[in-house]
């Protein structure tokens, strides 16, 4: 009699093939949670998966799959939050640009203010008789001192970086041979057309000396003190913050060429020529400012040709 067996034979090709285990499922699962949550710290135990002998094909397939979607999902996550933290950058540094475009517009405004009220002072108190021009050059001095302590004061206050100013030593070497090199030709060309002018008939330098004032050691050490602080004064902070007010491919020039006329409109209680000369004289400083933004180069350049214009007569 033949009995029959209840044993089922495995099929020939599934013989000798590893199986999965109930670990490895609950590993993926694990893993599949994880990465939902944002946790990729699991990758190497799928790829460990994926490298195992004793798991079937299917199991090391899965693993590896898995893995790899981890590390690619793990990837983008950080390119997005390098994405966003740029933003936050950039939001911070548009919204400082807007913060001092503001504080410029206030204090370019109480600038003009000032030089204005500066202006109208000085051209009533020339119509009095006690004046004269050591105190008008007092009170000149007096006022360009005040106004750079103001805005010295306000300056310590917010704790801008000096450099902003122009207040910086970087540069400087480069600014301070520009503005001789440059001065020298400039120095040249003024003393030239003094002695055409001495020489031509019908003007009001006709026949006098090319010299016509003597300063002192004391006065030269006053005006280098008062040409650093009326560049700064008018490069380092009207100039920078008409500037950056500005937008445009010529918002530099237009800076330029708004201080200098402003300086020029303070001086309108001087001659015509000073008001003319000092327009000039802001125009070539704020170019020369510009190139290097730093006050170095431009205060030397001031100081030599402003005291030469003095001697010779052309402002004052």
């Amino acid at each position: 009699m033949i009995q029959r067996s209840d044993a089922v034979e495995e099929p020939e090709d599934k013989k000798g093939q590893p199986g999965t285990s109930a670990s490895s499922i609950n590993t993926l699962k694990d893993a599949a949670w994880k990465i939902i949550k944002g946790d990729f710290d699991s990758s190497s135990k799928l790829y460990e998966i994926a490298a195992s002998d004793s798991e079937t094909d299917e199991m090391r397939d899965l693993a590896e799959t898995m893995g790899m979607l981890s590390v690619k999902i793990e990837a983008r996550e950080f390119s997005l939050e390098q994405k966003i933290e740029e933003i936050k950058s950039k939001n911070e540094q548009l919204e400082q640009a807007a913060k001092l475009q503001s504080m410029s517009g206030f204090l370019l405004s109480t600038t003009v203010i000032l030089l204005s009220f500066y202006a109208i002072l000085v051209s009533q108190i020339l119509k009095t008789d006690w004046i004269n021009s050591q105190i008008q050059t007092a009170i000149t001095y007096g006022f360009v001192a005040g106004t750079g302590f103001v805005i010295f004061l306000y300056l310590r206050k917010y704790r801008f970086p000096l450099s902003y100013w122009g207040l910086t030593l970087n540069g400087s070497k480069r600014a301070l041979i520009e503005s001789i090199l440059i001065s020298i030709p400039v120095a040249a060309f003024v003393i030239g057309l003094k002695i055409y002018l001495i020489n031509t008939p019908g003007n009001s330098f006709s026949g006098q000396d090319i010299f016509i004032t003597t300063t002192t050691g004391v006065n030269l050490f006053l005006y280098l003190i008062n040409s650093f602080v009326q560049e700064f004064i008018c490069r380092g902070f009207v100039q920078n913050n008409a500037e950056r007010m500005l937008t445009g491919k010529y918002k530099s020039f237009i800076a330029i060429l708004t201080t200098s006329m402003l300086f020029g409109v303070v001086h309108m209680h001087l001659s015509g020529t000073t008001i003319f000369v000092t327009i000039f004289a802001g125009i070539f400083f704020g170019l020369l400012y510009l190139r290097n933004k730093t006050l170095v180069g431009v205060t030397v350049s001031h100081f030599i040709l402003g005291e030469l214009l003095f001697e010779l007569g052309f402002i004052g």
